[in-house]
């Protein structure tokens, strides 16, 4: 019970100095946009990259492998997926394996 006490009363006293951090940094975050401070002067006409420069990046999903494998199978149905590099750890890995799979098919 002790402990239970000491946590929330810890909680208690940080949640004022991050309630005021979040609120300074939307006021940053505000005032950035407003400044048009963003130098990323790139344009949609200056990509130098192509179709063959394609990475699919999977992430482990855990329980949500069904779901990602849905995903993947719906990305490559619609594009063309077979000069594409493949990136996926533990269910992204899995999913890396299925492209690779539906393309020797």
């Amino acid at each position: 019970v002790l402990g239970v006490v000491l946590g929330l009363g810890l909680l208690g006293l940080a949640m004022p100095l991050l309630g005021a951090i979040a609120l300074l940094q939307t006021l940053l975050e505000t005032v950035r946009f407003v400044a048009n401070l963003d130098r990323d002067t790139r344009t949609a006409g200056d990509d130098d990259s192509t179709d063959q420069d394609v990475t699919l990046v999977m992430p482990g999903t855990c329980g949500y492998i069904f779901w990602q494998l849905g995903m993947v199978h719906y990305v490559c149905e619609q594009f063309d997926t077979s000069t594409s590099k493949l990136a996926g750890i533990s269910s992204g890995a899995i999913c890396a394996q299925f492209i690779l799979k539906r393309e020797e098919a």
